[in-house]
């Protein structure tokens, strides 16, 4: 069977977003959420999206993690575990990527971020080195 529209459809891009079990994130260049999925808001323990619109995530981060957003800014691609409190407060552990988003002419326009939430992870990793020493 061959596909006479090897696209997807907006449609189908939502629904392979939706699927995704990320806490998926728009930025602009100055870091300022912009859009972010439902189930991204439930992982960030945020009650209403209008609360934390255009907020600043730099500050979310701790320690050199918040470099990264840098390098994303310079055009790089970057995954790297970090440490980040939700918006109720939550610390939590992360594994993100934060990427540039290019216009049709090369220019950078957005910032996208995924995180996965490795809290569970880092917690077994640190009761194990416990137990270990």
């Amino acid at each position: 069977m061959t596909s006479r529209n090897p696209l997807l459809t907006l449609r189908q891009l939502q629904a392979v977003i939706d699927a995704n079990g990320d806490c998926i994130k728009v930025l602009d260049l100055d870091a300022r959420l912009l859009t972010m999925k439902l189930g991204g808001q439930q992982a960030m323990e945020i009650s209403d999206f209008r609360q934390c619109r255009n907020a600043v995530l730099t500050p979310f981060w701790e320690g050199d993690d918040r470099t990264q957003l840098d390098a994303a800014r310079a055009g790089e691609t970057r995954t790297f575990p970090g440490r980040a409190r939700t918006f109720m407060g939550t610390p939590k552990w992360w594994t993100v990527t934060v990427a540039p988003l290019w216009d049709d002419h090369g220019r950078m326009t957005h910032l996208l971020s995924t995180s996965r939430n490795i809290t569970a992870q880092k917690m077994a990793e640190e009761a194990r080195e416990a137990a270990q020493g």
